[in-house]
C-alpha cells in the first residue's frame, strides 16, 4: 500500500505546484518528474501484487519506463533547464537504455520471483550498469547546484538551493544503503534484509524538490 500512497502524494504535490506556477518552467519540469516517480509507484504496487509471473513481468516494464525517464527529469526538476554536454550524456544514457530494454528486457530484469511481499526483480546483466549510471547523474547534479549556490546573492538562493542540495544527497545516499544492505545479507554479516527505503526516501526527494521549485518560482 505504501507505493500507493506516495504516488498519490507526488500527484498532490504536483497539482499544487502546477496551479500556483502554471507557466513556470521549473514548475513545469518538477511536474513531470513527480508523474514519473507516481507511475513508478503505481507500477511498483502493481507489480507486486501481479497474480502471475507473466503479469508481474508486464508491470515491471512500466516500472522501468519511470526508471529511465527519471534521471533526466531529476535533472529539469533541479536546474531548471539542463546545460551543456551533462544533459547531453543522461538524455543519451535513458534513450540508449529504453532502447536496450525495448530489444532485450532481459537484461535488465532475469527473471521474477515470489517473495512474502510479492513479487521481485532479479537483475539482469545491465541492472547494476543503470544503477551506476543513475548514481553517477545524482552526483553531477551537485555541480550546478554549487556553482547557482555561489553565483546567487545568499537571500534569494538560500532556502530553495539549500533544499535541493538536501534532496540530491538523500537520492544518492538511499539506493546506495539498499545495497549495502543486500551485501550483508548475503555475505552473512546481517540476518535479515533492511526494511525498504527507497520509496520512501524519494517521496521525501519529491516534496522538498517541490518545496524548492515553489521558492525558486514565487
Amino acid at each position: 500500500m505504501a507505493p500507493i500512497i506516495g504516488g498519490l502524494l507526488a500527484v498532490a504535490l504536483a497539482a499544487i505546484v502546477l496551479a500556483r506556477r502554471p507557466r513556470g518552467r521549473a514548475s513545469r519540469a518538477f511536474v513531470a518528474f513527480a508523474a514519473a516517480f507516481a507511475l513508478w509507484n503505481f507500477g511498483v504496487y502493481q507489480f507486486r501484487a501481479a497474480p502471475d509471473a507473466d503479469l508481474a513481468q508486464r508491470w515491471q516494464v512500466a516500472v522501468y519506463i519511470a526508471l529511465f525517464a527519471a534521471p533526466a527529469l531529476y535533472v529539469h526538476a533541479v536546474a531548471g533547464v539542463p546545460e551543456g554536454r551533462a544533459s547531453i550524456v543522461v538524455y543519451a544514457g535513458s534513450i540508449a537504455a529504453a532502447l536496450a530494454a525495448a530489444m532485450r528486457f532481459d537484461l535488465f530484469v532475469s527473471e521474477v520471483r515470489r517473495a512474502p511481499e510479492g513479487w521481485v526483480p532479479l537483475g539482469g546483466p545491465l541492472a547494476i550498469v543503470w544503477f551506476v549510471f543513475t548514481l553517477g547523474v545524482t552526483v553531477a547534479t551537485f555541480r550546478p547546484l554549487v556553482l547557482a549556490r555561489r553565483r546567487r546573492p545568499p537571500e534569494r538562493a538560500s532556502r530553495p538551493i539549500t533544499l535541493l542540495l538536501l534532496a540530491t544527497a538523500i537520492r544518492l545516499a538511499s539506493p546506495l544503503v539498499s545495497f549495502a544492505g543486500v551485501l550483508l545479507v548475503r555475505s552473512g554479516v546481517l540476518d535479515a534484509a533492511l526494511p525498504p527505503i527507497v520509496v520512501g526516501a524519494t517521496l521525501v526527494v519529491v516534496c522538498l524538490a517541490g518545496v524548492a521549485t515553489l521558492d525558486t518560482e514565487s
